[in-house]
């Protein structure tokens, strides 16, 4: 049986400011687009594309902040200092 995933998993586009987190098992996705300001949440159903959600500001603040840190951490790694 495969493991589960306890903690959100870290997405990001190749072409610019998109991050997104799989969370709750692979079940949920959020995702925050930088370039035209806007964010998304999907319930994947097993359907290809899932379900819309309305995103929430509990999932948004968690989202949020596990991009933030995983951005970082990446930055830290690469001795990055803004």
């Amino acid at each position: 049986m495969p493991s589960r995933l306890t903690e959100p998993q870290l997405l990001a586009a190749s072409y610019g400011s998109v991050y997104g987190t799989l969370s709750d098992d692979a079940r949920r996705l959020y995702v925050v687009d930088g370039i035209s300001l806007r964010e998304y949440s999907y319930e994947l159903d097993g359907t290809g594309a899932g379900r819309a959600i309305t995103v929430g500001d509990g999932e948004r603040a968690r989202s949020q902040q596990a991009i933030r840190a995983t951005v970082e951490e990446i930055a830290s790694f690469y001795g990055y200092k803004p």
